[in-house]
């Protein structure tokens, strides 16, 4: 992939994971972020951008977010992820049909007051082994 900016590499000298993250559970994606304290300071510049996030009272329903991965796209039994970056733009939805939609597909799901959806009645993709989800805003 021919990216038009160049790219920069940092050492991480530590990682700091989330209190109550437990890997392997039911829910393996709750609580699944980490501080990384790196090497040296990073300069932003147009492809470096911190990431900031919302106040609790900010919503994203209605909004348009972008979900980037390596995951499967195809669903097929056996089939693997792939060794390209993909990115979709997903809408974010309600929670209540999010669940309807899930529980329509005969699909468990669990949302806990700190997640959200995102994604399209009829998608089918899982980005659960990429980003998490993004939305641009300007403050």
């Amino acid at each position: 992939i021919d990216e038009p900016l160049e790219s920069e590499t940092f050492k991480v000298t530590k990682i700091r994971l989330h209190p109550e993250f437990r890997y392997m559970l039911t829910q393996p994606d709750r609580y699944d972020i980490a501080i990384l304290e790196l090497d040296r300071p990073v300069v932003y510049k147009d492809n470096i951008l911190p990431v900031c996030l919302p106040s609790a009272d900010y919503s994203l329903t209605g909004k348009i977010g972008v979900v980037a991965g390596w995951g499967k796209t195809d669903n097929s039994f056996g089939k693997t992820g792939t060794h390209l970056l993909h990115k979709v733009l997903v809408p974010i939805i309600e929670n209540e049909t999010c669940k309807l939609w899930h529980k329509e597909k005969s699909i468990a799901v669990q949302l806990h007051e700190e997640m959200f959806c995102a994604g399209h009645e009829e998608g089918k993709m899982d980005a659960a082994s990429g980003t998490p989800e993004v939305h641009w805003s300007l403050t």
